[in-house]
């Protein structure tokens, strides 16, 4: 019995593992995508140098995947009128991180990583706890497809955009964030196996 307890524990550690996967796009089996409409919209609360960032983002986005020679064809939203359409609605989700957070972040981490190790090691205790706290730049993409593609219609996935703003100043986090954008999208596409050369 006991030789299968580890075995065991892999296991339930993999399960654990995938259900935090996130959810995919779902498309049709039987969907054809010769070209596609990208629609992108900013939500009122996100800080203006990210949506620039990201706007900048989106347009390298649709050079590089048409440099690469791709067989579908990807434009702005309502270029392609006969296309389907992929939906990105991108909410603000906390803003930039300022110095204080910064600090804040550093002074938590130590604490944690090392002083409630530390005391629980003096005190004997049989496990050890540790911790650490990382400010992030978060901004929350809903993500859907028009009924001509989606599997499921009126399905909406929503997924983050972050990346860590610890010890970063305010320009280097929104650069950052537009790069993670930028990755994100390619993400999007290659679900639906539109980075496929035939």
């Amino acid at each position: 019995m006991n030789r299968f307890l580890p075995i065991a524990g892999v296991l339930l550690l993999f399960l654990f593992l995938e259900s935090c996967a996130p959810l995919k796009l779902a498309v049709k089996p039987e969907a054809q995508i010769p070209a596609l409409n990208l629609c992108v919209d900013y939500g009122p609360d996100l800080h203006p140098a990210i949506r620039d960032e990201m706007e900048a983002a989106l347009d390298s986005f649709l050079l590089d995947y048409q440099a690469k020679g791709y067989p579908a064809y990807i434009r702005r939203c309502g270029r392609i009128p006969e296309a389907p359409n992929l939906y990105i609605n991108v909410e603000d989700g906390g803003g930039l991180v300022g110095r204080q957070e910064q600090v804040m972040g550093v002074v938590v981490s130590v604490v944690g990583l090392f002083a409630v190790p530390y005391f629980m090691i003096q005190s004997e205790l049989p496990i050890y706890v540790w911790f650490a706290y990382i400010p992030r730049n978060v901004s929350h993409a809903a993500v859907s497809l028009s009924g001509d593609l989606a599997r499921y219609p009126n399905m909406t996935i929503i997924r983050d955009v972050s990346n860590t703003a610890m010890f970063r100043s305010p320009s280097k986090q929104v650069e950052r964030q537009g790069e993670k954008f930028y990755m994100f999208l390619w993400e999007l596409v290659g679900e639906m196996g539109m980075t496929r050369k035939n």
